[in-house]
C-alpha cells in the first residue's frame, strides 16, 4: 500500500488509508486493519471499530460523489464472511458498504486460499470478495494442503469507468507455475458486479 497512500496515513491511531489517486481510472482504493481489535492475549478479534469504518466509508463516500461511476476496491486481511475466521461484525461492515459505495471488490488474505466469490443479496449491491493463496510462504508457514500462488486481477475500462474484471489464479503445481482459473466478471451501467457467461 506504500506505492498508492503514503505511510503516515498509518500513524497513530488510524487504521485505515483511502485513496482517490487512480479516479481517472475508475478506481478508488481503501485498505483497513481488521487485526485493529486485540484481546486480552493479544490476539485480533477479528472485529471493526464502528468509529474506524465510519471514518473510512466517510472518506470514501465524498471520493465517490466526485467520481460516481468509480469502482471501490478494498483490502483488509480477514474475511468477510460468517465462517470462524472471517470478520466478527461482517453484517455492519456490509451495510456500510451498501450506504457508501455501490457494488465493490473486495482483497482478503488470511486463509492461504485462492478465492473468488460474488455475492449478490436482493436490493442490495454486490460484493466480488477475492482471496488469494500465498506465493511466498513455506510449507511450514501456511495450511498444509494450500497450493503457493497469487491472483492476477485486470480490469477492463470505458471512457474511464471500469466494465469489466477477470480474476486469473495461478500456483504452483510440481514444480511449474500454472494457470488454475480465470473467471471473468462485467459491471453493468448501474455499477453492479455480475458473473459474465463470456
Amino acid at each position: 500500500s506504500r506505492g498508492v497512500e503514503p505511510s503516515e496515513r498509518w500513524s497513530g491511531t488510524r487504521n485505515y488509508w483511502v485513496s482517490g489517486a487512480f479516479r481517472d481510472e475508475g478506481l478508488i482504493l481503501f485498505g483497513i486493519n481488521s487485526s485493529e481489535n486485540l484481546d486480552q492475549n493479544g490476539l485480533p478479534t477479528r472485529e471493526l471499530d464502528d468509529q474506524t469504518m465510519a471514518d473510512l466509508f466517510a472518506e470514501v463516500c465524498a471520493l465517490k460523489r466526485d467520481t460516481p461511476g468509480a469502482l471501490v476496491v478494498g483490502l483488509m486481511h480477514h474475511r468477510l464472511d460468517a465462517s470462524e475466521e472471517g470478520i466478527v461484525n461482517a453484517t455492519s461492515f456490509k451495510r456500510n458498504i451498501s450506504a457508501a459505495t455501490g457494488s465493490i471488490v473486495l482483497l482478503t488474505g488470511h486463509m492461504h486460499e485462492e478465492s473468488s466469490t460474488l455475492t449478490q443479496e436482493t436490493n442490495k449491491p454486490s460484493i466480488l470478495h477475492v482471496g488469494s493463496s500465498t506465493y511466498m510462504l513455506t510449507a511450514s508457514k501456511r495450511p498444509e494442503d494450500s497450493l503457493r500462488g497469487f491472483n492476477l486481477i485486470e480490469f477492463e475500462r470505458s471512457e474511464g469507468v471500469v466494465t469489466g474484471i477477470r480474476v486469473d489464479t495461478y500456483a504452483i503445481v510440481g514444480n511449474q507455475l500454472r494457470p488454475l482459473s480465470s473467471t471473468p466478471y462485467r459491471r453493468d451501467q448501474s455499477g453492479v458486479i455480475l458473473r459474465s457467461t463470456l
